[in-house]
């Protein structure tokens, strides 16, 4: 849900992290694996829309965000399966605290009253976009303003005075992407003027024009630039290299976004400098070798739904073309 919410795997590790790793901790869970799993939990959310990620990927490369977030919904899904999976081993494998909550039928009406207009907001943002109403930067504006007006008026846990902090640290956050973008623009006329686009899909076609080992080079390039760079930046940097080459070899543009946001989200959670890792280490307070330890497992398992998305495109693509005919 809240991938749903922020679109961005960092601010997933620290929002829910910063809850739920102190109480598992509390509850009888290892340290190191309370932050592992919220950091590799926490890779689904540039995967599922309303994605920033997918947001520059549309951006650069011309295709409808609205497809790319409808493509998100069942690559994030096998992801979710997959974590599920390994966290269920390691349940039984160590012999995990139960935690038992007993709840009523009262109980769970009156969380969800309350829940709903929270509940309300991606539902807000994307069937605006998806139904046309607004562009996806229009429905940025709107999330904002609608979760501007709960927080004051109807969960009232967000006080004025707290307005002009977070405008302040929206607009750094903001203004260091789009130093990312103009510096990425002017690389990416650079290399167009230079040819190396072009060269690059050359050099590839001349040793192999098999796009399925294309995909499986590009696969292992992505996840090592995953590991050592922030993903906008990543996205912004290589996609003008890339999508050239992608498209000579007839692979849809709209797959490989897919593909390309999946491979990076990974490379949140993996060492040494997954940023996942750094936020879910500072919450736990455990050093970054403990908590690259605890993720193997769980990056290993996620190497399964990335081979299956990278080599059927239906699995990315089924949704859009049913919703987007």
């Amino acid at each position: 849900f809240s991938s749903g919410i922020t679109g961005a795997g960092a601010a997933d590790t620290a929002a829910i992290g910063s809850v739920m790793i102190p109480v598992m901790i509390k509850e009888g869970y290892k340290p190191e694996y309370a932050a592992g799993l919220m950091a590799v939990g926490a890779t689904v959310g540039p995967i599922i829309p309303p994605s920033i990620a997918f947001v520059i990927y549309g951006a650069m490369t011309e295709v409808s965000i609205a497809a790319l977030f409808l493509a998100g919904f069942i690559p994030g899904f096998m992801f979710t399966l997959a974590l599920m999976a390994v966290a269920r081993y390691y349940a039984v494998k160590q012999n995990h605290p139960i935690c038992i909550i007993e709840i009523t039928w009262k109980g769970f009406l009156k969380a969800t009253i309350e829940a709903l207009p929270a509940i309300m907001m991606p539902l807000l943002v994307l069937g605006g976009i998806l139904t046309g109403i607004f562009t996806p930067t229009e429905a940025a504006g709107a999330g904002v303003f609608y979760s501007l007006v709960i927080g004051l008026f109807v969960y009232r846990e967000l006080k004025l005075e707290r307005l002009w902090p977070i405008l302040k640290e929206t607009a750094i956050m903001s203004g260091g992407i789009m130093l990312l973008v103009a510096n990425a623009s002017l690389f990416s006329w650079i290399l167009t003027a230079e040819g190396i686009p072009q060269k690059v899909a050359d050099g590839i076609q001349y040793l192999t024009q098999n796009p399925y080992i294309v995909l499986f080079c590009i696969n292992l390039l992505l996840l090592f630039m995953g590991c050592i760079m922030e993903t906008l930046a990543t996205i912004i940097i290589l996609v003008p290299v890339l999508l050239p080459l992608i498209k000579s070899l007839g692979i849809d543009p709209l797959h490989f976004g897919v593909v390309m946001v999946v491979n990076l989200s990974i490379g949140l959670a993996t060492p040494p400098v997954g940023v996942n890792l750094f936020v879910a280490a500072g919450i736990a307070k455990i050093s970054l070798e403990k908590i690259g330890k605890a993720v193997w497992l769980f990056l290993v398992a996620l190497l399964i739904p990335l081979a299956l998305i990278t080599y059927i495109p239906q699995i990315s693509l089924w949704v859009p073309r049913l919703f987007l005919k």
